[in-house]
C-alpha cells in the first residue's frame, strides 16, 4: 500500500522544493490513495467522516501535529505526532470506537503549512496558514460545532 511517505519521496525526486503528501482514512472505506500539494483527500457531499490522516513532507525539515476528535477531543497519552522528512506521520485513529476527526493542529519545522478543511454542514472553510514554525488549528470549531472533518487540501 502506498503511504504519504512513498508519494512525497516520488514527488521530491521529480521536483525540487517543498512538498506535502497526505491520505485520509474515510469511515467505512479505509485508506485512500495519497495525494499531494493541494489535492483533495477525503470526500465531499457523501457525509463520510475522516477518521485519520497520514501526512509526509519534503523540503520542510519535518512535520508535527495532533488530531482532535468529535467526541474525545484531544486524546490522552502521546498526543503530538512528528515525523522527519520523507517519513509517515499519523493523526487520528482508525479504531471504530474512536470518533472521527473534527480538526487538527499542524506545523512544519521550516516554513509554513496551509490546510483547507471541509467540515460537515459547513462546507469548505477559509484556507489558513501557519506562521513559520508555529502551531495552528484547522477544522470544526471545537468549542461549539463538534462537526466531523470530511475532506482536506494541504499545501506547504
Amino acid at each position: 500500500m502506498r503511504t504519504a511517505a512513498t508519494a512525497v519521496k516520488e514527488v521530491a525526486a521529480r521536483s525540487e522544493g517543498r512538498h506535502i503528501c497526505y491520505r485520509a482514512y474515510v469511515a467505512d472505506h479505509g485508506w485512500q490513495d495519497p495525494v499531494c500539494d493541494g489535492a483533495e483527500a477525503g470526500t465531499v457531499g457523501k457525509n463520510l467522516p475522516i477518521k485519520a490522516l497520514n501526512i509526509a513532507v519534503s523540503g520542510t525539515k519535518g512535520v508535527l501535529g495532533n488530531g482532535a476528535h468529535v467526541v474525545e477531543g484531544w486524546l490522552t497519552g502521546s498526543r503530538w505526532s512528528s515525523a522527519a522528512e520523507g517519513v509517515d506521520m499519523y493523526l487520528g485513529s482508525t479504531k471504530e470506537v474512536v470518533s472521527p476527526l473534527e480538526g487538527f493542529t499542524l506545523k512544519t519545522v521550516e516554513g509554513t503549512v496551509c490546510p483547507n478543511t471541509h467540515v460537515k454542514d459547513k462546507g469548505w472553510l477559509r484556507q489558513g496558514c501557519t506562521e513559520p514554525a508555529a502551531w495552528r488549528y484547522f477544522g470544526s470549531d471545537m468549542a461549539k460545532d463538534k462537526l466531523q472533518l470530511e475532506a482536506v487540501r494541504i499545501t506547504v
